[in-house]
């Protein structure tokens, strides 16, 4: 008897109500023994990479080119600073140059979210979800990101 003979009396009420399926999963013995998910800071499925390259914006609705200054990317997105307000559910044809690859993507993306840069009257951050990128260009990404992340590790060594 640890706490004066109670803990008998709630422990066959808890066994009683597990078995007429009372409680939930999270408070039976299994679902208390059940090891927690970790929680995560970053949500994101693929990494991004830090990047100051060029990118050649066309709206699928305008014939005028825009470029902005990539800021990150990753397989599947990209954020960029614009001097120009997109609108979010906007389809994009961007060209992304990788300087350091020597070479250009081609993607079509969606306008995801779009934020006033602190101390800017005029610039925006812009944040992108990829549509459509061919497997090529899609592999060529993967490899850019892999690259500057382990590049960027190896400096805060």
């Amino acid at each position: 008897m640890l706490f004066g003979g109670g803990e008998a009396i709630f422990l066959k009420e808890f066994m009683l109500a597990i078995q007429w399926k009372v409680l939930p999963k999270s408070l039976t013995l299994a679902g208390l023994l059940a090891p927690k998910p970790k929680t995560l800071t970053n949500k994101r499925a693929f990494p991004r990479a830090h990047s100051r390259n060029l990118v050649k914006c066309t709206k699928a609705d305008e014939n005028m080119d825009h470029l902005s200054n990539l800021i990150d990317l990753s397989e599947t997105g990209m954020r960029f600073s614009s001097s120009s307000k997109p609108r979010i559910g906007s389809v994009i044809q961007m060209l992304i140059n990788l300087a350091e690859e020597s070479r250009q993507v081609t993607v079509l993306g969606q306008v995801a979210w779009v934020k006033a840069i602190a101390g800017s009257s005029k610039g925006f951050h812009v944040g992108v979800s990829f549509l459509q990128m061919s497997h090529e260009d899609r592999a060529l990404v993967s490899q850019f990101v892999k690259n500057k992340r382990a590049s960027s590790r190896r400096r805060t060594v």
